[in-house]
Formats: structure tokens, sequence, C-alpha cells
């Protein structure tokens, strides 16, 4: 089980529960880099942009004619924000859930960064594997469902996330 953004092409190889929460994948910057300004995606091509492998960014990204050349491509997320802080990278996809998270992992604040471009709205689900059956997603479903409605994700959102 994990927790990912659900994509088109990711739909079929997994079993689905959600949506857990929507977000806006944002590209993001180091405040100090006032440099950096992007007014359409082709101006990424100027930047060296942080991505996890295989992830939805890097697929959006090459979609949309950001050059692969652009793109330092990582195998944990983790990385693309700390090659962003530390100024090896110009910029970083993320959320601000993920990022404060991740952020809060390296020691480091959130406040350092600021938003440079939005990329696009996600919904991030629980992928299961395929094989699980139907009556442990159901069960599932309804018990996110359940605590949707009594307000417990939103109060939780808020206890992690107290400065979104």
């Amino acid at each position: 089980m994990f927790v990912v953004n659900k994509t088109a092409a990711r739909s079929p190889n997994f079993k689905w529960v959600g949506p857990l929460f929507e977000s806006n994948v944002y590209l993001y910057r180091l405040k100090q880099r006032s440099d950096i300004q992007i007014n359409s995606l082709t101006d990424l091509n100027a930047y060296r942009i942080g991505v996890l492998r295989g992830g939805a960014v890097e697929d959006y990204l090459l979609k949309k004619g950001v050059s692969r050349s652009a793109l330092d491509l990582h195998s944990h997320s983790e990385q693309h924000l700390s090659k962003l802080l530390v100024g090896r990278n110009d910029l970083a996809p993320g959320d601000e859930i993920d990022f404060y998270y991740q952020a809060k992992k390296v020691g480091r604040d959130i406040s350092e960064l600021t938003r440079a471009y939005r990329l696009y709205s996600s919904q991030y689900y629980l992928a299961l594997n395929i094989e699980t059956s139907d009556e442990i997603v159901l069960r599932l479903q309804t018990a996110l469902d359940d605590l949707i409605e009594e307000g417990y994700r939103d109060q939780l959102i808020e206890q992690l996330f107290p400065s979104l």
C-alpha cells in the first residue's frame, strides 16, 4: 500500500482508495533566487529541475515538452528537495504537504522556499496491490469516507502541518 498521485497511467496497475486529499503541485525555488522567472512551461528548459525518476511529475514535464536534459532524476523524493536547498538544482516539484514533511525530515523549514510555477492539481490515493480483495478495498474506502465526513482528515492535516 502506497500513497501516490492517481494518474491514468497508474490506474490499471492498482486498486484505489480515496481520494485522501487534493493538492496543487508546484515547482519551488529558494526565496533568495529571485532571478528564476517562469511564465510558461517552455521557460523551464533554462533551469535544472530535480524530479523523482518514473514519477508523475517527470512524465508530466516530458509530455509538456520540457527537455530531458533539464531534469535531474532522483530515486528518492528527498533528494530533489535536498539539492534545491543547497543550490545544486534550481527548481523542485512538490505540493505543500509533501514539502513540509520532507523539509522537516532534513531539518529545514519550508519558509526558505517559494512557489515558482503551478504545474497541476492532483489527488492522492492509497494504491493497493491489484490482487487485494474487493472486500478489503470496500472496507478501507468506507472507513476513509467516514473519517472525512466526521472531519478527522482535516483535523489531522491541521495538526501535522500547522503552517499550511
